[in-house]
């Protein structure tokens, strides 16, 4: 009887541990305080710098823009959706410090690196030594240097001041308005997705078409020297622009009907195939949508062909094709694996619960029987619960759109809305109990 207890408990101990291993540290209450008090002195400078440098009036509408940067950021603070997990900013703190020591330009500047929960491949600059990374990075990164690479070029935008510059020439075009207009656009967006938050900040910071071009260029040419100083491997430099050209969102995942009635055949709710009854495929909205997938595989290639053939014609040692990339060692490999599956919680805290119900789906095609992503699905559907009961679900779970979604996901998204209120709420009490 004592060895079957022994057992049972540390089956729960481990089982425990591997969630831990799982998810993020989210006990950071005092660094999001210290981090917000450090950046509320940083924009009080930058601001009182812009007040002094800048005639009244144009002044005024610089220090518009950089106050409603300021409170995107504090809005990512406050719903947690910047992470510090240590496994991570000691990462990161520890790529910046060897950039910074091997780099005049930067050896006297206090960077502040902030990690999103986006899973996207991404990183941006605020300008005023502040950089954003998100923590996609990790999960379509092969390597530590490949990241590195990333910081670098954002790194470079932030000492050639782009993010101001454009500032500047918006109010000197008296582009403020239209700026606004183009952000409330985005935040008008009935459906709430971890895109919106990026894209509002990437708005007020960068300017679109040629301009952005060329400085996504300068930015490549300084990065690779930055990256270059602190014993960056070229090929790795090339590899991260690469992979970034390829994945500018989410991979499309392809959900097979049979995981439904897998998952949702349930002891106090039997499977009903009326949850997946839906109107058949208007065939010249599928041709779109094939159409829209053909282009939008393609919509960043041309232009960061150009910027690789930029970059190789200032720096011909970029021109050897021969040496291979750098491979992963352990560390970034488990910091990888890591953000691969805490990618599900953090859709969640960034409140998409509809693609985080839907990822969670496709891992259960893979693990049918990982507690963890059981877990998830349910917290997804409790959210989703109480959105529905409240009229609000369509902010975070998207209507059927057939011109722009995968048949996969417009299945999935039929399921979500023929779904009726009772019958989210006893998913979500099966697979998330109630204490």
């Amino acid at each position: 009887m004592k060895l079957t207890i022994t057992l049972f408990i540390s089956l729960l101990l481990c089982s425990s541990v591997l969630a831990q291993q799982m998810e993020l540290d989210t006990t950071d209450h005092a660094i999001r305080l210290s981090i917000k008090e450090k950046l509320k002195a940083r924009f009080e400078i930058e601001k009182k710098q812009l007040e002094k440098e800048f005639p009244r009036r144009m002044g005024k509408k610089m220090i518009s823009l950089v106050d409603r940067k300021e409170q995107r950021l504090y809005k990512y603070l406050d719903k947690k959706q910047l992470t510090f997990d240590s496994r991570f900013t000691s990462f990161t703190n520890k790529m910046v410090e060897e950039l910074k020591n091997s780099n005049a330009e930067l050896k006297n500047r206090d960077l502040i690196t902030l990690i999103s929960l986006n899973p996207i491949p991404n990183a941006l600059s605020l300008g005023n030594d502040i950089i954003i990374i998100n923590l996609g990075l990790f999960t379509f990164m092969d390597n530590r240097e490949e990241v590195a690479a990333v910081i670098a070029h954002e790194l470079a935008h932030n000492v050639l001041m782009h993010g101001k510059k454009n500032v500047i020439d918006r109010v000197r075009k008296d582009e403020e308005l239209s700026a606004q207009q183009r952000t409330k656009n985005i935040k008008k967006s009935k459906y709430n997705t971890y895109e919106q938050a990026f894209d509002e900040l990437r708005e007020l910071m960068y300017s679109n078409g040629k301009k952005n071009r060329l400085e996504e260029k300068e930015a490549d040419s300084l990065g690779y020297v930055l990256a270059k100083r602190s014993g960056l491997r070229g090929i790795n430099f090339l590899s991260s622009l690469e992979k970034l050209a390829a994945i500018d969102s989410l991979p499309e995942i392809e959900l097979e009907e049979h995981i439904y009635k897998k998952v949702f055949d349930l002891p106090n709710l039997p499977f009903k195939d009326e949850w997946l009854k839906m109107e058949s495929f208007d065939e010249y909205a599928y041709g779109n949508y094939k159409e829209k997938l053909e282009k939008d595989s393609l919509k960043s290639h041309p232009e960061t062909v150009e910027r690789i053939k930029h970059v190789k014609m200032l720096f011909p040692e970029l021109t050897n094709d021969s040496i291979e990339t750098t491979t992963t060692d352990d560390s970034f490999l488990a910091l990888s694996r890591l953000a691969y599956h805490a990618s599900i919680p953090n859709l969640y805290f960034l409140e998409s619960y509809g693609i985080s119900t839907y990822r969670s789906l496709y891992r259960l095609t893979k693990y049918p029987e990982n507690d963890f992503y059981k877990k998830w699905l349910g917290k997804n559907f409790r959210a989703m619960y109480e959105a529905k009961k409240s009229y609000r679900l369509n902010r975070y779970v998207q209507r059927l759109n057939v011109e722009k979604q995968s048949p996969s996901l417009q299945r999935f998204l039929n399921f979500i809305w023929n779904l009726r209120l009772e019958e989210i709420e006893t998913i979500a009490n099966h697979y998330d109990p109630k204490e």
